[in-house]
Protein backbone atom coordinates (compact mmCIF):
# COMPACT_ATOMS: atom_id res chain seq x y z
CA UNK A 1 0.00 0.00 0.00
CA UNK A 2 1.12 3.37 -0.87
CA UNK A 3 -0.67 7.27 0.41
CA UNK A 4 -0.67 10.22 -1.54
CA UNK A 5 -1.25 13.61 0.21
CA UNK A 6 -3.69 16.10 -1.10
CA UNK A 7 -5.25 19.59 -0.40
CA UNK A 8 -8.04 22.44 -0.96
CA UNK A 9 -7.22 24.18 -4.46
CA UNK A 10 -10.85 25.57 -5.02
CA UNK A 11 -13.82 27.00 -2.74
CA UNK A 12 -17.07 24.53 -3.83
CA UNK A 13 -19.17 26.93 -1.41
CA UNK A 14 -18.58 30.01 0.04
CA UNK A 15 -21.15 29.73 3.25
CA UNK A 16 -19.05 30.59 6.42
CA UNK A 17 -18.01 34.17 7.33
CA UNK A 18 -14.15 33.58 6.26
CA UNK A 19 -13.87 30.33 3.82
CA UNK A 20 -11.21 30.61 1.03
CA UNK A 21 -9.40 27.41 0.61
CA UNK A 22 -6.26 29.49 0.33
CA UNK A 23 -5.93 30.18 4.37
CA UNK A 24 -6.56 25.84 4.15
CA UNK A 25 -3.69 24.45 2.18
CA UNK A 26 -0.37 24.72 4.03
CA UNK A 27 1.58 22.35 3.19
CA UNK A 28 2.08 20.22 6.29
CA UNK A 29 2.33 16.67 6.61
CA UNK A 30 2.85 15.90 9.95
CA UNK A 31 -0.34 16.92 12.58
CA UNK A 32 2.90 17.98 14.91
CA UNK A 33 3.39 21.49 12.43
CA UNK A 34 1.48 24.46 12.96
CA UNK A 35 0.60 26.18 9.22
CA UNK A 36 1.37 29.33 8.46
CA UNK A 37 -1.04 31.19 10.67
CA UNK A 38 -3.94 31.88 8.63
CA UNK A 39 -7.35 29.85 8.96
CA UNK A 40 -11.16 29.86 8.25
CA UNK A 41 -13.25 31.01 10.28
CA UNK A 42 -17.26 30.48 11.35
CA UNK A 43 -18.84 32.74 13.17
CA UNK A 44 -21.97 35.12 14.02
CA UNK A 45 -24.79 33.18 11.13
CA UNK A 46 -22.68 30.03 9.91
CA UNK A 47 -24.37 27.78 12.93
CA UNK A 48 -24.46 23.96 11.48
CA UNK A 49 -23.63 25.38 7.91
CA UNK A 50 -21.32 23.02 5.66
CA UNK A 51 -18.06 24.78 4.09
CA UNK A 52 -17.19 22.64 1.25
CA UNK A 53 -14.01 22.54 -0.60
CA UNK A 54 -12.22 20.83 -3.95
CA UNK A 55 -9.32 19.26 -3.43
CA UNK A 56 -6.37 17.90 -5.99
CA UNK A 57 -6.74 14.94 -7.74
CA UNK A 58 -4.47 11.87 -7.31
CA UNK A 59 -1.61 11.57 -9.32
CA UNK A 60 -0.18 8.44 -8.19
CA UNK A 61 -2.39 6.27 -6.63
CA UNK A 62 -4.60 4.02 -9.43
CA UNK A 63 -7.15 2.90 -6.53
CA UNK A 64 -7.86 3.84 -2.97
CA UNK A 65 -8.97 2.02 0.33
CA UNK A 66 -9.23 4.41 2.61
CA UNK A 67 -9.14 8.70 2.55
CA UNK A 68 -7.87 10.29 6.55
CA UNK A 69 -8.53 13.46 6.79
CA UNK A 70 -6.49 15.62 8.82
CA UNK A 71 -7.76 19.18 10.66
CA UNK A 72 -5.61 21.82 13.00
CA UNK A 73 -8.85 23.72 14.49
CA UNK A 74 -10.19 25.77 17.82
CA UNK A 75 -13.08 27.27 18.89
CA UNK A 76 -12.69 28.88 22.15
CA UNK A 77 -16.32 29.29 24.07
CA UNK A 78 -17.92 27.11 21.34
CA UNK A 79 -20.13 24.48 22.77
CA UNK A 80 -21.16 21.52 20.40
CA UNK A 81 -20.01 19.39 17.79
CA UNK A 82 -18.64 20.04 14.66
CA UNK A 83 -19.11 17.38 11.42
CA UNK A 84 -16.57 16.93 8.81
CA UNK A 85 -17.39 14.87 5.92
CA UNK A 86 -15.77 13.50 1.70
CA UNK A 87 -17.47 13.44 -1.33
CA UNK A 88 -15.81 10.25 -3.35
CA UNK A 89 -17.03 9.58 -6.59
CA UNK A 90 -20.32 12.03 -6.20
CA UNK A 91 -21.17 11.04 -3.51
CA UNK A 92 -20.93 12.32 0.10
CA UNK A 93 -20.18 9.92 2.37
CA UNK A 94 -21.62 9.42 6.14
CA UNK A 95 -20.35 12.34 7.74
CA UNK A 96 -18.09 12.15 10.86
CA UNK A 97 -18.52 13.91 14.45
CA UNK A 98 -15.85 16.52 16.07
CA UNK A 99 -16.22 16.41 19.28
CA UNK A 100 -16.11 19.48 21.30
CA UNK A 101 -13.99 18.03 23.51
CA UNK A 102 -11.34 17.89 20.74
CA UNK A 103 -11.65 21.76 20.42
CA UNK A 104 -10.86 24.91 22.76
CA UNK A 105 -8.60 28.22 23.03
CA UNK A 106 -5.56 26.77 21.59
CA UNK A 107 -5.11 24.77 17.98
CA UNK A 108 -5.38 20.98 18.25
CA UNK A 109 -5.39 18.13 15.26
CA UNK A 110 -8.58 15.82 14.91
CA UNK A 111 -8.70 13.34 12.23
CA UNK A 112 -11.31 11.29 10.55
CA UNK A 113 -10.96 8.30 8.15
CA UNK A 114 -13.44 6.83 5.67
CA UNK A 115 -12.65 3.45 3.86
CA UNK A 116 -13.99 1.76 1.22
CA UNK A 117 -12.93 0.73 -2.37
CA UNK A 118 -12.31 3.65 -4.51
CA UNK A 119 -11.00 4.00 -8.29
CA UNK A 120 -8.42 7.32 -8.87
CA UNK A 121 -11.08 9.07 -11.17
CA UNK A 122 -13.37 8.96 -8.27
CA UNK A 123 -11.08 11.80 -6.44
CA UNK A 124 -11.29 13.75 -9.39
CA UNK A 125 -14.17 15.30 -7.62
CA UNK A 126 -13.27 15.03 -4.34
CA UNK A 127 -14.36 17.11 -1.80
CA UNK A 128 -14.08 17.71 2.19
CA UNK A 129 -16.91 19.55 3.97
CA UNK A 130 -16.73 20.84 7.29
CA UNK A 131 -19.86 21.82 9.23
CA UNK A 132 -19.45 24.29 11.91
CA UNK A 133 -21.19 23.80 15.61
CA UNK A 134 -24.23 24.99 16.34
CA UNK A 135 -22.87 27.58 19.40
CA UNK A 136 -21.07 30.23 17.11
CA UNK A 137 -21.29 33.66 17.01
CA UNK A 138 -21.84 36.32 19.73
CA UNK A 139 -18.08 36.61 20.23
CA UNK A 140 -17.21 32.82 19.91
CA UNK A 141 -15.85 31.62 16.46
CA UNK A 142 -15.00 28.20 15.46
CA UNK A 143 -11.83 28.36 13.30
CA UNK A 144 -9.83 25.91 10.68
CA UNK A 145 -5.73 26.20 9.83
CA UNK A 146 -4.86 23.46 7.70
CA UNK A 147 -7.32 20.69 6.12
CA UNK A 148 -5.61 18.05 4.47
CA UNK A 149 -6.36 14.33 3.27
CA UNK A 150 -3.53 11.05 2.94
CA UNK A 151 -5.10 8.40 0.72
CA UNK A 152 -3.92 5.14 0.91
CA UNK A 153 -4.37 2.84 -2.18
CA UNK A 154 -2.32 1.24 -4.88
CA UNK A 155 0.26 2.55 -6.94
CA UNK A 156 0.37 1.70 -10.79
CA UNK A 157 2.94 -1.08 -10.34
CA UNK A 158 6.49 -0.42 -11.86
CA UNK A 159 6.09 -3.26 -14.17
CA UNK A 160 3.05 -1.44 -15.77
CA UNK A 161 4.76 2.13 -15.79
CA UNK A 162 7.52 0.14 -17.71
CA UNK A 163 5.38 -1.02 -20.57
CA UNK A 164 3.83 2.06 -20.71
CA UNK A 165 6.81 4.00 -21.46
CA UNK A 166 7.88 1.29 -23.74
CA UNK A 167 4.45 1.96 -25.76
CA UNK A 168 4.84 5.34 -25.57
CA UNK A 169 8.74 5.21 -27.08
CA UNK A 170 7.43 2.98 -30.22
CA UNK A 171 4.70 5.56 -30.94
Amino acid sequence: MATETIRPNGNANTLWDIYAYTLIDDVVNSPSSAGDGTNVEADDGDEEEEQQWDFEALSTLTSASSVEVFLRHRGDGVNGDAAVNVKIGGVWQTGQTISESTYGANYSWVSKTWSGSWSDSDFDDFEVGITAPNDVGRGREYEVSVVYAVVTGEEASSATNEAFLLFLDSL
